[in-house]
């Protein structure tokens, strides 16, 4: 995780297999780099974190190592400028992979790639200026149903902003257990 932001952020990263653990805690310094890793052998290879920071910043990455050895790359660029949200992909395995981009709020469109090739990338772009900088995206790749990448948050522009605008809307829980 890269925070390329001017401020420095607490992050709150909750193992949802293993959820009596509590939370791990994290401050991430103004242009810092942070790596964590977390223990998978008593849950069948099995992963599913959730990473919270401020201003509704979330990420949920899930999925079985076993299953998946060359998971896709899935990388959210934040242009402020646009505002704009970039979701960069990369198949780094050696077979075509299929994914799914839903937009989990805000009505923005989602994206259904069947075949990505081997050591081809992928980059897909929204305009959040409807949403306020707001977003919600999550990837699924179509050959291992347990995979899931969601990045939720605020692009920050430095303008004023307001409150997130799905808050207070129906709400959909998908809950997804890796495979």
């Amino acid at each position: 995780m890269d925070n390329s932001g001017a401020a420095g952020a607490v992050l709150h990263v909750y193992d949802r297999l293993r959820l009596e653990d509590g939370p791990r805690r994290y401050t991430l310094e103004a242009g810092r780099h942070l790596e964590a890793s977390w223990p998978v052998a008593g849950n069948d290879g099995r992963y599913d974190l959730w990473l919270l920071g401020p201003n509704g910043f979330h990420r949920h990455v899930a999925g079985r190592l076993h299953a998946d050895t060359e998971p896709l790359s899935v990388e959210a660029i934040c242009d402020p400028a646009g505002p704009t949200l970039r979701l960069k992909l990369h198949n780094p395995g050696t077979l075509p992979r299929g994914f799914q981009v839903e937009a989990n709020a805000y009505g923005y469109a989602g994206h259904h790639e069947p075949a990505l090739e081997p050591g081809v990338g992928a980059t897909l772009a929204w305009d959040l200026a409807a949403s306020g900088g707001w977003y919600d995206f999550s990837v699924r790749a179509d050959d291992a149903p347990g995979f899931i990448r969601r990045m939720a948050g605020r692009l920050e522009t430095g303008a004023p902003s307001t409150s997130d605008p799905a808050m207070g809307q129906e709400l959909i829980l998908h809950w997804t257990l890796p495979a």
